[in-house]
């Protein structure tokens, strides 16, 4: 059973013995923690032990009762406190009211009115404890249910449930969904045969965006995991490219592995989650962006950075980290579509670059070979001659 700790506090040392003694505290569930002589005192007592109680005289040197009542509330809002007062004080004693105190009775000090008063402190503390239970078990049962409140706020908006900007942001604030960016995008991977694929094209969605903040993945009916994805105007085009070509490496690796058709759908940005709807349906009209396409998509992205930086040591690991792509699926997939080897492409673009380098500069041979990536002179003349047929220096002489 619960015993309540109380803490008497009165500058009479009789009247603290007295109120110790002659009471059986035992009786009501009351342990008595401790006794002071002022307030200073008591809210030393207080701050290192338990105390559920406070009776305490409302005039006392240093620190009075209503001085130690509003330090109470304001510190120990959940202690209960009882004030000790004469007829002359009796004013004084009810402006404690405001400061949280409990109840106040009045001198000469009656037995059954303090234990009535105790009691009814006791009863508020159980009160408080018992709908502070109740609050961690609700809260609890709140959070088992977010994720399926959050599935069934995003179906619903799928589905054209009416709502404003205002109201989502609530909702979202409420149901934790990290969507808290200015623009909305909306993707959509659609299963082409339903079957157990699906699920597992929700967890590797989950998996490898996970690191990615500020979006929701949502599964919708039995064929399509949807992607809501917010960012800043001013970093959208990395972020959606990024997401994009994670999307584009998912659907390669279920295509690969379980032999299943995957469209990628891509919904127009907006800057209202109301809107969140609009670029749904725009991904649903975008289901022509097979992934097929992606992979064109991602091979551009890999040409334009090759491109870029020829000019250092390029490898198709580097490459193949920049679009996040496995990377002998990344050499299969550019040979496909480009009709020749990664490594075939760079070195033929190292070379066009070398011969324009030699035609229309005057710098030395060697220093062609840094800037078009071959910092090693020797090999760079090797690989020129293999392919022109001829050596860099034979090349620029016919070619003036």
């Amino acid at each position: 059973m619960r015993t309540y700790n109380v803490l008497i506090v009165d500058d009479s040392i009789w009247i603290r013995e007295g109120l110790i003694k002659t009471i059986d505290w035992d009786k009501i569930g009351v342990n008595i923690v401790g006794e002071a002589e002022d307030g200073h005192e008591a809210l030393s007592i207080i701050d290192c032990s338990e105390v559920d109680i406070v009776i305490s005289d409302i005039k006392m040197d240093y620190l009075d009762g209503l001085s130690l009542s509003r330090k109470i509330n304001e510190k120990y809002p959940n202690i209960q406190v009882i004030i000790i007062t004469g007829y002359d004080e009796f004013e004084f004693a009810r402006k404690a009211l405001r400061y949280g105190v409990s109840d106040y009775i009045l001198k000469p000090i009656k037995e059954k009115i303090l234990i009535k008063a105790v009691e009814k402190c006791i009863g508020v503390i159980k009160e408080k404890e018992e709908n502070k239970e109740k609050n961690i078990s609700i809260e609890n049962h709140f959070k088992k249910s977010i994720p399926y409140l959050r599935q069934e706020l995003f179906c619903n908006i799928f589905s054209g449930s009416p709502y404003i900007h205002e109201e989502l942001r609530g909702e979202f604030s409420t149901l934790d969904i990290q969507i808290t960016k200015e623009l909305i995008k909306v993707y959509i991977l659609k299963i082409n045969r339903v079957n157990d694929t699906f699920l597992t094209l929700y967890q590797i969605c989950k998996k490898q965006l996970e690191d990615i903040e500020d979006i929701e993945i949502i599964q919708y009916k039995t064929d399509q995991v949807v992607i809501v994805a917010s960012q800043d105007e001013n970093k959208q085009n990395d972020f959606y490219k990024q997401i994009f070509l994670t999307l584009v490496s998912i659907c390669n690796h279920i295509s690969e592995k379980y032999n299943q058709s995957i469209t990628i759908g891509v919904g127009k940005s907006y800057c209202k989650y109301e809107k969140i709807y609009k670029s749904y349906m725009d991904a649903l009209e975008t289901f022509s962006v097979t992934i097929n396409e992606g992979e064109r998509q991602v091979i551009k992205d890999v040409v334009a950075y090759i491109k870029s930086n020829y000019s250092i040591d390029l490898s198709l690991d580097m490459v193949s980290e920049h679009v996040m792509l496995n990377p002998c699926y990344l050499s299969k997939l550019f040979k496909e579509e480009m009709n020749i080897s990664f490594s075939k492409y760079l070195i033929n673009l190292r070379l066009e670059e070398a011969k324009k380098l030699l035609i229309n500069s005057n710098l030395k041979v060697y220093e062609i070979s840094e800037l078009v990536g071959y910092p090693n002179y020797r090999y760079f003349s090797r690989i020129f001659k293999k392919v022109e047929k001829c050596t860099p220096i034979e090349y620029r002489d016919a070619n003036y």
